[in-house]
């Protein structure tokens, strides 16, 4: 939110959900509502990384199917998510050859200047644990929770009296 207050030609501004569906409230689900359709003329950006669609509750799927959104297709063996993309796999795959597609780790379906552009295989690189000597911060992540942060319940609150301020109730 704090993005819809800046200069939208100051910089490009990412918000990654992991797994939404652990954590999905109604006022989050609003939120990234918004974000899927309005973000891009701020330069907002949400990153959605999910397993299924039928995970995503109150209508949040179809946002994000609606959005015309980059994707990354994950190698699985799970036919339903392949038919679930199949408009937007073609022209290159079809369902069942996207599922026998070997040696790749993920399907690529992109948009460039509003324009989708046609699916390909992508090979990522190995997780940074393989390739770099892992370092644990844990301690920073409980520092700057103590200095910064707030528990969840507590910004819900503070957005629900916002609202209530807004529609007059």
């Amino acid at each position: 939110m704090t993005k819809l207050l800046m200069d939208p030609n100051e910089s490009k501004t990412f918000i990654v959900f992991n797994e939404p569906h652990q954590y999905l409230t109604e006022g989050l689900k609003n939120l990234m509502q918004r974000i899927l359709l309005e973000g891009p003329k701020w330069r907002l950006a949400g990153l959605f990384a999910f397993h299924h669609f039928k995970l995503l509750k109150h209508g949040l799927d179809d946002d994000i199917r609606a959005a015309g959104i980059n994707w990354f297709l994950f190698a699985n063996d799970n036919k339903k998510v392949y038919e679930d993309l199949a408009e937007q796999l073609k022209p290159t795959f079809d369902v069942e050859t996207a599922m026998q597609t070997e040696a790749y780790h993920a399907i690529v379906i992109t948009r460039f200047n509003g324009k989708r552009q046609s699916p390909f295989l992508m090979k990522a690189l190995a997780p940074p644990s393989q390739r770099y000597p892992e370092y644990d911060n844990s301690f920073l992540t409980k520092r700057h929770a103590r200095q910064y942060g707030r528990h969840w319940r507590e910004i819900e609150k503070i957005i629900a009296q916002k609202e209530d301020m807004n529609f007059g109730t």
